[in-house]
């Protein structure tokens, strides 16, 4: 944890982390099979007990935190699209097609090579061009993809079983857009290419077909078209209609998904740029006719920039415009089936389980190792509730320098909580250990102080030292035992007469001490260890703090909140996973408790 004179702070990995798989992206069809996570369909006409507002802002991005991978995620299927237009695919494939016939008529002037040559150049391209018409450069489509806003749909929140999970844990759990810097990149340069290429092209009236820059122009603008009228199309009824949903949807009831594909045909519109007769305005005004009802702000910015000739950024507008009101759909769908999502989780994840089980996807020998440890930590008398909670906890607390430090038993990590492990194993361990750094930071001030120790000192302390192991985790990851050392001394000592050279001195002490006893291997942060852990689990039983020894307590005054927050998510967690494999447990204890005989 410490390196010399520094305490070693670790980032917070959120489950959404960086940059974990996205959810599956399944065609929204039927299927009898229901014991498939695939193919697994929502009820028609689901009853939730309530509605559900966010109220607060989370930091996560929906391409980031709605999915995590885990080993029981099954193998990717053919992805089928029944939304996408039969003619939008044949005019994206002869796009490609268009834009190689150029490349070959151009090769054919410059190398001037016998005729023999040019046939075998020719038929090489020829069939490549069958695999790149299935091969998607990312580069050549706008950073807002139907694709990737297809997840967002009610139907995929309804197959995800990581959605239950995280739900479960946060309630004011929401998506937002993805705001990496890789991101921001990637959408500012196809943007400043579009713009550029319009711009260019717009200029140069004695530009042919035979010109890179109009070719990339009808090539960008295609797939465009392609992903913004899918997008359209996925908006015209966004939610499940039924008589108990109460979502209020100003689609206009005019624009319908053939009057979309007609209007934004990529064919039409490619044959009007050669020939130079589009209506640009006409376009425009379409696409203000579908933003005005849902986000007349936003509807007027894109027609402005389109009267100002800036078509690019009026597009790029379209689009953040299109993914907000997407987002805010999946937001409302999520909280709004938040009770109904949770419900039925437990019974779809074991049918889930038991057809992977079935097919030998997954095995049981985790959970059998597992269950085996913590008796081994235990002892062979205890009870399952015990060994379970205690299990759970262990997969939080110890981490490989705790294992290796303390001496503790290794143990696998259980499939039946694959979807909980980047929780376990990051955020809820990186909350734990944070709890027992600020915990030991706090000891210098109370044994200073003694009975003169103030709530509201403690608690000033425990801000600073938040605050400043946050900032040390975000840059360097390391912050100087003497400066926090310091912030205790001065709060101690602020009524005393002790002069400056007095309180150096006593700083550089408690450095020392500091330094010394935030090592996993000292007696003081095992001790630390063991009462946190102790605390903890008596929250997950909910037991009462008074029925603890004062010393345990004493040693996290301050604490209480962090500690009992942690306690509940841990329990959440628990609850959850026991209704879901109960069956499972009951199952394997004779046969590990045989074992240990």
């Amino acid at each position: 944890m410490l390196n010399e004179d520094f305490v070693q702070t670790h980032n917070n990995s959120q489950e959404s982390s960086p940059e974990p798989v996205l959810m599956h992206t399944e065609f929204e069809g039927t299927s009898n099979n229901s014991s498939s996570n695939e193919s697994y369909n929502y009820p028609s006409s689901p009853k939730p007990t309530g509605v559900i507002v966010s109220t607060t802002n989370v930091k996560k991005s929906y391409h980031t935190f709605t999915s995590i991978a885990n080993k029981r995620r099954q193998p990717k299927k053919k992805i089928i699209d029944l939304h996408s237009p039969p003619q939008n695919r044949l005019a994206f494939i002869n796009a490609v097609k268009m834009a190689w016939s150029l490349q070959i008529k151009r090769g054919k002037r410059k190398l001037h090579a016998h005729q023999n040559n040019k046939k075998i150049i020719i038929n090489s391209v020829t069939s490549a061009t069958s695999d790149i018409s299935i091969v998607k450069n990312k580069l050549d489509y706008p950073p807002i993809t139907a694709e990737a806003l297809s997840e967002l749909s009610v139907s995929q929140l309804f197959k995800s079983l990581q959605i239950r999970h995280d739900l479960l844990i946060d309630p004011n759990l929401t998506f937002r857009p993805n705001l990496t810097a890789e991101k921001t990149q990637e959408s500012e340069t196809y943007w400043k290419r579009l713009d550029h290429l319009i711009k260019f092209c717009s200029t140069h009236s004695t530009t042919t077909e035979e010109s890179d820059d109009h070719y990339q122009l009808i090539f960008l603008v295609r797939n465009l078209l392609t992903e913004l009228s899918l997008i359209l199309i996925s908006l015209i009824s966004p939610f499940p209609s039924h008589p108990t949903t109460s979502f209020i949807w100003n689609w206009p009831q005019q624009i319908t998904e053939s009057y979309i594909l007609s209007v934004l045909d990529p064919d039409l519109i490619h044959q009007q740029l050669i020939q130079g007769c589009l209506n640009v305005d006409f376009k425009f005004g379409f696409l203000y006719s579908v933003l005005d009802p849902l986000c007349p702000e936003q509807a007027n910015k894109v027609q402005k920039l389109a009267q100002s000739n800036e078509y690019a950024r009026a597009l790029e507008v379209c689009f953040l415009t299109l993914e907000t009101i997407k987002l805010d759909c999946a937001n409302k769908a999520l909280h709004y089936y938040r009770p109904y999502l949770i419900e039925n989780g437990t019974s779809l994840e074991w049918k889930i389980f038991l057809t992977q089980l079935d097919h030998g996807e997954v095995n049981t020998s985790t959970v059998s190792q597992w269950m085996k440890s913590t008796y081994q930590r235990l002892g062979p008398d205890a009870k399952f509730i015990d060994i379970f909670r205690t299990g759970i906890l262990n997969l939080v607390t110890d981490d490989h320098d705790t294992i290796f430090a303390l001496n503790l038993p290794t143990s696998a990590f259980p499939v039946t909580l694959s979807y909980d492990e980047k929780r376990l194993k990051h955020q809820l361990r990186h909350e734990f250990q944070n709890i027992i750094v600020v915990a030991l930071l706090l000891m210098p001030y109370r044994l200073m102080a003694g009975k003169q120790a103030k709530q509201e000192d403690l608690n000033q302390l425990k801000a600073i030292y938040s605050k400043l192991l946050k900032d040390a985790s975000i840059a360097s990851g390391r912050v100087s035992c003497f400066h926090l050392a310091l912030h205790a001394c001065n709060i101690a000592n602020q009524d005393s007469s002790l002069s400056k050279d007095q309180v150096i001195h006593q700083t550089k002490y408690w450095s020392n001490w500091m330094n010394q006893n935030l090592r996993n291997t000292s007696t003081v942060y095992k001790i630390m260890y063991d009462r946190v852990r102790t605390i903890i689990l008596a929250s997950m039983a909910q037991v009462e703090n008074d029925s603890l020894s004062p010393s345990f307590t004493h040693a996290t005054v301050g604490l209480e909140k962090e500690i009992d927050r942690l306690g509940k998510k841990l329990s959440a967690i628990a609850d959850y996973n026991l209704r879901t494999f109960g069956s499972l447990y009951t199952y394997l204890l004779p046969s590990v408790r045989l074992s240990l005989q």
